[in-house]
């Protein structure tokens, strides 16, 4: 919901509820699905196992996003995941969109009921070690404490609404617009879609954020938050997209364990930026490697 009303991009969020699951699919103001995330409460002192990953890639084949899937797909969970279950389905998930897919890869999927011709096994990445469930909605409080900026209103109520807004919407589904979602969490719109807050100087535009920020956040949120605190000016999210697009940006990614976990999906979200901002230029420092690499 935050990313609906900060983005610019219209819209609405279309909302399905099941026992100890909601689902959540973001269209465009021409009505394609850009994002699909799935919520999963499990029981207290439970794990996530591969059965619920391949749930959610089965549940996710079923919708009209997944014919030509463009769109991302994520699952959000309030458990950890169980040590194997990420790796083995990661793997196989990743043969697939390699094109070099197994025997054994072509039974498992099968037998958890999806077809091995699906396209989506081919664009479907798995994003393990995001962090624990505080830190998403830390970051979530974050967003809306910018955009509360000023009217006095508390971050945290405003979050505890927009949940309860989501909890509202019949099992049947429903939709919510950006609109009543900015009502809900007492965003006033204006002005928020105008011209960047933020500009920065001439030549190169250095940015350091650690790759576990990047992966909790996403790669805009995180180079907004490291720029307002390195600047101590507020950086809306107009202004972020701007400087994502920029040609002076460096962005150099930080910390231990780049090649692992959160990294790998990092580098397709880099992959992506890259494809619509070809001037990026990306430095990685790895403490354990002793040094950095382009």
């Amino acid at each position: 919901m935050l990313d609906l009303i900060e983005d610019g991009e219209g819209g609405e969020l279309v909302v399905d509820r099941g026992p100890g699951t909601a689902r959540y699919q973001r269209r465009n103001r021409a009505g394609d699905v850009t994002r699909v995330v799935t919520a999963l409460s499990i029981g207290e002192g439970s794990g996530v196992l591969s059965s619920d990953l391949w749930g959610a890639v089965r549940s996710w084949s079923r919708l009209d996003a997944a014919r030509e899937p463009t769109a991302s797909f994520v699952l959000h969970a309030d458990g950890p995941l169980y040590p194997t279950a990420g790796p083995a389905v990661a793997d196989r998930l990743r043969r697939f969109a390699e094109g070099c897919a197994t025997a054994e890869d072509v039974r498992v999927v099968r037998m958890v009921g999806l077809p091995a011709e699906s396209p989506l096994l081919r664009s479907v990445r798995l994003r393990c070690s995001a962090g624990p469930h505080i830190a998403v909605v830390d970051d979530a409080c974050w967003r809306l404490e910018q955009l509360l900026l000023g009217t006095g209103r508390d971050a945290g109520a405003a979050i505890a609404r927009l949940l309860c807004s989501c909890s509202e919407v019949p099992h049947c589904g429903g939709t919510i617009g950006r609109d009543e979602a900015a009502e809900v969490a007492g965003v006033d719109l204006t002005g928020l879609d105008q011209a960047s807050d933020w500009e920065g100087g001439p030549g190169p535009l250095p940015v350091t954020v650690g790759w576990r920020e990047a992966a909790v956040s996403g790669l805009g949120v995180a180079i907004r938050r490291q720029l307002q605190a390195s600047s101590s000016r507020p950086v809306s999210a107009a202004a972020a997209r701007r400087i994502l697009g920029s040609h002076a940006l460096v962005l150099r990614l930080t910390g231990p364990g780049l090649a692992t976990g959160a990294a790998s999906w990092l580098a397709e979200e880099l992959a992506m930026l890259r494809a619509a901002n070809p001037a990026l230029r990306v430095v990685t420092v790895d403490p354990d490697a002793n040094g950095e690499s382009p």
